[in-house]
């Protein structure tokens, strides 16, 4: 198979202080593993290590790391290093044209609801230019009036842009993912495309129509700096009712 692979100098949307983050925490790890040479932990980036026998594993979950992060998922952008949410300019699947989403409110400028957190293209924030965005409902509740389960990662496409979570790898070694994208708004719309990229080229897709799609990829080979990209399209230009919720956890993959 062919990799497509980003570095860091070539990512442009990522930029230099993501670089210094990715950085700062590689080292951390490397030095947190001197300290335990000859007893194997399994980061998981929350600082905590838990006892793993003879192996080292890293897992990362988009909604355990975005709910725990004190703020803005600790960044403007780079949640644990490797989380980053972005549009595209259009809706061309070319990784050259994602951008971060960087109007960040809390709560959400749209629904003005304590407790939801909202990615939005730029600030101040209007109607008009306020899609794609990506948000968290950080409750333990539906908020009123909206289909928003509590706890979880929405994202939302606009007509034209495509809505996507990046997660650039910091390790070179298989990874294991998997997940679901889910139809929150199961009353209207005609639904969403989704996909699962690694740089520009398909790992998976579907269309998602009410209900959730559940996706699972084994032994994916990557370098550390690509980027993985998961990606919500609005399906024939129809936004309206696109909320659409992603789980997703990546392991690093053990055994052959």
């Amino acid at each position: 198979m062919v990799s497509s692979r980003t570095s860091w100098g070539s990512l442009r949307p990522l930029g230099l202080a993501v670089a210094i983050l990715l950085a700062a925490v590689t080292a951390w790890g490397q030095t947190e593993w001197t300290k335990n040479k000859g007893n194997p932990v399994d980061w998981d980036f929350t600082g905590q290590a838990a006892e793993k026998g003879n192996e080292e594993a890293f897992v990362w979950d988009l909604v355990r790391d975005v709910g725990t992060s004190s703020n803005q998922i600790s960044f403007n952008q780079g949640a644990n290093g490797v989380w980053f949410f972005m549009q595209s300019t259009t809706l061309a699947q070319e990784e050259s044209s994602y951008s971060l989403l960087t109007g960040y409110t809390t709560p959400c400028a749209e629904f003005g609801v304590e407790g939801l957190l909202c990615w939005y293209p730029q600030l101040p924030y209007t109607y008009e230019s306020g899609f794609p965005w990506i948000g968290f409902n950080t409750t333990a509740d539906f908020p009123p009036s909206l289909p928003w389960p509590a706890r979880t990662l929405a994202m939302h496409p606009a007509p034209d842009k495509l809505a996507i979570v990046g997660w650039s790898s910091p390790v070179n070694d298989k990874i294991d993912i998997e997940g679901s994208f889910i139809d929150f708004d199961l009353g209207c719309g005609n639904g969403v495309a989704w996909f699962i990229n690694r740089g520009n080229r398909t790992l998976d897709s579907g269309v998602l129509l009410p209900g959730p799609d559940t996706f699972h990829l084994s032994k994916v080979r990557i370098s550390s700096g690509e980027v993985l990209y998961f990606i919500v399209d609005p399906l024939d230009n129809d936004y309206v009712c696109d909320w659409t919720g992603l789980n997703l956890t990546i392991r690093h993959h053990h055994g052959d």
